[in-house]
């Protein structure tokens, strides 16, 4: 004959099943909430790492990590372990409206609040340093277009390669690289010769959907190199501030 469970057993059952389903539920959150910490960790920790620029905690901390230099005082170059933004180039001149408007300073002096009375008696030069496709069409009194500036070149690769190709059919860019002048030049959808092939070919997916790199401000003709990794004129007020 069949043996009916009682029911006092039915019920250690079903707590046992709800038990079961409750540490499952709780392990999966444990998993999220673990995963999503590390992908926030990593992201404060990206420029550090020399993964990403954009869209990082740094922002308006004035952290510079362009150029395989940093001017953080705790966290050294040689964390850089990726690279990505060691190698720059300097934008001189474009006619492709996305490079154009690719360094913009947003503000100045007159407009801070608190340190005000310090930068203009100090001579200080405060400014946001940001791209214009992130801030919008700015007008001439909120903001000023700059060229020359320096980016990544992975991230001119990007620019080129994914956002300007597949748009215009006629383009060209002259920038410096390694202290040599170069032009990148497009004609009827095809690269020049002697252009870089390399602006040509797109970065990796992961690279280019999920790394940004910010544009700098270049080296000032004359300048030299500071011990923070910026830059210093003689031709210009000393102690340029800018939050970028």
């Amino acid at each position: 004959s069949l043996a009916v469970p009682s029911v006092g057993a039915q019920l250690c059952a079903g707590e046992f099943a709800q038990q079961a389903v409750g540490a499952s539920s709780w392990g999966f959150v444990h998993l999220v909430s673990g995963l999503t910490v590390a992908v926030a960790v990593l992201n404060g920790a990206a420029p550090y790492l020399g993964l990403k620029t954009q869209a990082t905690w740094s922002v308006l901390s004035n952290l510079q990590v362009e150029g395989g230099v940093t001017n953080h005082m705790l966290i050294p170059a040689w964390t850089q372990i990726f690279g990505y933004a060691a190698e720059c180039v300097t934008i001189t001149k474009s006619n492709v409206p996305l490079l154009q408007e690719q360094h913009t300073i947003v503000g100045g002096t007159s407009r801070l609040s608190v340190f005000r009375g310090f930068a203009e008696r100090n001579c200080i030069q405060a400014g946001i340093h940001t791209g214009a496709a992130l801030c919008g069409e700015l007008p001439e009194e909120e903001g000023d277009v700059i060229m020359p500036y320096a980016i990544p070149l992975v991230e001119l690769r990007r620019l080129i390669s994914a956002q300007t190709m597949p748009i215009l059919q006629e383009f060209f860019v002259e920038y410096t690289h390694c202290g040599a002048p170069h032009r990148f030049e497009v004609q009827h959808g095809v690269p020049t010769k002697g252009s870089d092939s390399r602006l040509a070919e797109a970065p990796p997916w992961a690279v280019r959907k999920l790394l940004a790199f910010r544009s700098t401000a270049a080296a000032p003709h004359g300048a030299r190199s500071s011990s923070g990794g910026g830059w210093e004129s003689s031709d210009e007020a000393q102690g340029l501030a800018s939050a970028e």
